[in-house]
């Protein structure tokens, strides 16, 4: 597992050919594995997968937790 911060630091060949999904993931439960489970599956067609989340969570952010 790699951790890039902004996606302009993600290199090129990852980039070109990438799965991704994007959530609230707050913890791993049984419809964020579903999503895992697709993204797993259309690593098929792709060299990469890729999860996408928020930090601070978007709750947090917009209600200044």
């Amino acid at each position: 597992m790699q951790v890039f911060y902004n996606y302009e630091t993600i290199p090129k060949k990852i980039k070109n050919k990438l799965a991704v999904t994007i959530g609230n993931f707050d913890g791993v439960h049984l419809g964020h594995q579903a999503l895992i489970k697709q993204l797993k599956k259309a690593k098929h067609a792709s060299d990469s997968t890729m999860v996408i989340l928020f930090e601070p969570q978007p709750k947090e952010y917009f209600m200044g937790e």
